[in-house]
């Protein structure tokens, strides 16, 4: 059953219209980054962009996505199509040190192994210029016990590496200085938030 659910919800279409249900069409999220990213100035690596739902909140010219899945980054394309999105990998980004003034991850580090998860974290660190900001909102166990469908689609869910906020805490203050740290509920789906500075 996972994986056909995964082949179904791999189709971008889809996988849209399923987290704009399961996560509340994203409302929790966009006050985020409107509350901790939008008025800092500079450039804005949004990694990995996905379809590129968040796009939208951030300047033309400012923005630049990138994800590894090609058929990702030709819908993000084709609906924001004044934006710039590529095709990349997060543990190898192809761009010089200092690059960007901004990060944002969302909900990708659970699809990593441990080792994979310090390397992408390395190459953040490495685009990211001095005070440059990092805001990661990553994937946390349901807490709510009543919350039966999120534990339930948190079973199913592709990464398989659904961590408690410490795990990333902890690596984060390895490379960064962590300003702050909270738990978000979008919809059924719960998360981690934490904002960090180089």
């Amino acid at each position: 059953m996972a994986s056909l659910l995964h082949r179904i919800i791999d189709y971008p279409p889809i996988l849209d219209t399923f987290r704009k249900i399961v996560e509340a069409n994203f409302r929790a999220e966009k006050d985020v980054i409107r509350k901790e990213l939008l008025g800092h100035e500079g450039k804005i690596l949004d990694l990995p962009c996905g379809t590129g739902i968040f796009s939208p909140l951030f300047p033309d010219a400012t923005y630049t996505g990138i994800d590894l899945g090609e058929h990702y980054v030709l819908r993000a394309r084709k609906q924001f199509p004044k934006k710039k999105f590529l095709v990349g990998s997060a543990l190898h980004l192809q761009f010089p040190d200092k690059s960007f003034d901004s990060v944002l991850t969302i909900g990708f580090l659970h699809h990593l192994d441990p080792p994979e998860v310090l390397k992408s974290l390395s190459e953040i660190h490495r685009i990211l210029k001095p005070g440059g900001t990092f805001l990661l909102i990553e994937d946390r166990p349901v807490s709510a016990k009543w919350n039966i469908v999120g534990k339930f689609l948190q079973s199913l869910d592709a990464g398989g590496r659904i961590r408690e906020m410490e795990y990333y805490e902890k690596l984060l203050r390895e490379k960064f200085t962590v300003k702050k740290s909270y738990p978000l509920r979008a919809g059924v789906w719960e998360y981690g938030v934490f904002v960090s500075e180089k």
